[in-house]
């Protein structure tokens, strides 16, 4: 990480490595990470008041640039990121927007590819088909994690495939279907989000083209709130991909998690795959 330097990259200032364990020194981002901010905020959206000032259309369509600065700024690096999700979004001083949680980051390189080898839990409910049926990671395969982290914003924090196991996850994405769009969403962010979710990652778009689609709509992304808050309150699941592999995927399902907190047992312990 010590060779990013972007705007909307979470800026790695140091590392501690006397004794166990070692710690990474990270610039502070005083908000926290977008999906608790977004979670707190969402009985003021759509409404008429000061807090609602936080998350009207162009605020949230403004995170989403910035989401897409920061993958686009990877891509030019030939990073990979392989764990986008509204989770690891962070949100700084005057509401700008970072990516971070580079855990899983892998260079490609001589190659336009990151194939995972070893154990590991993963993150199932946003990645791509190629990922879980091969191991495949690329910039494209980050850009379907970006479609169902736009999910995420515009639903204000909703569980991806929420009712599904993580095995039922894999099998649906596996067979090209998809998750049902935002109810009330614009015909932008549709549009984006089906151009996201393609079964061929050629046929995905760049980022540079996400933005500027964007542009020119720089209130595409609204609050679209009709889940109710049982379908928001819940703890992200991961598997193993050699569970992936073997067709045997865990059957954890997300379920609601009254203390809203952010990680649960199933995934306290989220290791990384090298």
């Amino acid at each position: 990480m010590k060779m990013f330097e972007h705007k909307n990259i979470v800026k790695l200032l140091g590392v501690c490595t006397k004794g166990e364990p070692a710690f990474a020194v990270m610039e502070l981002m005083i908000h926290g990470d977008l999906k608790n901010f977004l979670l707190a905020r969402r009985q003021f959206a759509n409404q008429d008041c000061k807090e609602a000032e936080d998350v009207t259309p162009i605020k949230l369509t403004s995170m989403t640039v910035d989401i897409i600065g920061g993958l686009g700024y990877l891509a030019k690096m030939k990073f990979v990121h392989r764990d986008l999700a509204l989770r690891n979004c962070m949100v700084g001083s005057g509401y700008v927007v970072k990516l971070g949680d580079f855990g899983m980051a892998r260079a490609m390189y001589d190659s336009d590819y990151y194939r995972f080898g070893r154990k590991g839990m993963l993150p199932v409910r946003w990645m791509s088909p190629e990922s879980l049926a091969d191991g495949v990671f690329t910039i494209k395969s980050d850009v379907w994690s970006l479609g169902v982290t736009l999910w995420e914003l515009a639903t204000f924090g909703s569980f991806p495939y929420q009712g599904f196991s993580n095995g039922e996850v894999v099998e649906i994405v596996k067979q090209g279907r998809i998750m049902d769009k935002p109810q009330g969403c614009t015909s932008e962010l549709n549009t984006l989000l089906t151009e996201c979710w393609r079964k061929d990652p050629l046929h995905r778009p760049d980022p540079d083209k996400i933005l500027e689609l964007l542009s020119a709509h720089p209130a595409m992304v609204t609050a679209c709130l009709d889940s109710p808050m049982s379908s928001v309150a819940t703890d992200e699941d991961c598997v193993e991909p050699g569970d992936i592999r073997r067709g045997s995927v865990r059957t954890w399902r997300g379920t609601p998690s009254p203390s809203l907190k952010r990680f649960s047992h199933s995934n306290t312990a989220y290791s990384r795959p090298d």
